[in-house]
């Protein structure tokens, strides 16, 4: 895959998931809290578990790009074996439910709409992490994973992990709020 075809993919899928949580911060909170069920998350659950990835990776990222140097040749990136499965594995297509580390399960209660706005200050990061990103070789630079620190993943497959995870929670968001509405009616 180009480069920076992939850098660009990236930017518009995060541009999007930022303009639907940007839409969410009109609904009242009552609707953001609310779920079917206890062990169902409700939108500020999803995005909240969101922020805790950016608040591992956005820094993690950060971090590797400014150790990293400037590379001349950036012309394709191919995916790991294991990014190539983390990042097809997370995928908004892939229906299979999975079960969050205990460490990014998002707080069951007292979440407030800030959960929104948070998630939309780490995206502008991640934005702004992405252009930054357009000068070197995502190959090579190489970010840790919040999973474990034995493994380390090629930049391109962190970006594409961020992108479809965003995008699977984010849809999944939307998802509660249909349910309220159909429960509602």
């Amino acid at each position: 895959m180009n480069q920076e075809q992939l850098l660009e993919q990236c930017i518009n899928r995060t541009r999007i998931c930022i303009e639907k949580v940007f839409i969410l911060q009109n609904r009242p909170l009552h609707e953001l809290r609310w779920s079917t069920n206890a062990k169902q998350w409700n939108v500020l659950q999803c995005i909240h578990h969101l922020n805790l990835y950016y608040e591992f990776y956005n820094p993690e990222i950060e971090h590797q790009l400014q150790q990293a140097q400037s590379a001349e040749d950036t012309d394709s990136f191919k995916s790991g074996v294991i990014g190539g499965y983390f990042v097809k594995t997370i995928q908004v297509s892939n229906s299979k439910k999975m079960k969050a580390v205990a460490a990014m399960e998002p707080h069951p209660t007292g979440l407030t709409s800030k959960v929104l706005s948070d998630f939309v200050q780490h995206g502008q990061t991640l934005l702004r992490l992405f252009e930054m990103a357009k000068n070197v070789d995502l190959n090579k630079v190489k970010t840790a994973i919040s999973l474990t620190k034995w493994i380390r993943l090629k930049l391109g497959d962190t970006f594409l992990f961020m992108v479809n995870h965003n995008e699977r929670h984010v849809k999944q968001a939307e998802r509660v709020l249909e349910e309220f509405e159909s429960f509602k009616d």
